[in-house]
């Protein structure tokens, strides 16, 4: 079966990842999506399966800027 190219498996997820530097197992992102660190959808609701929006990857992806200090002298 194949899904649309704008939908990962957990599989292509950990690929995805890993080639980024983000060593994480397929349990790990199932974890992100069961407690919705991560978006996932399940494509159909009934089977269980679940995939990830490239959109959403690649918004978990962009690095977050630190917080600056504002108002120390």
């Amino acid at each position: 079966m194949t899904q649309p190219a704008e939908f990962l498996t957990p599989v292509q997820l950990v690929e995805k990842l890993t080639a980024a530097g983000i060593k994480v197992s397929e349990y790990t992102v199932r974890k992100w999506a069961r407690t919705h660190r991560l978006s996932a959808v399940r494509i159909p609701p009934v089977t269980g399966r679940i995939f990830f929006r490239t959109s959403d990857v690649e918004k978990f992806l962009e690095p977050v800027d630190p917080p600056t200090k504002t108002g120390v002298a």
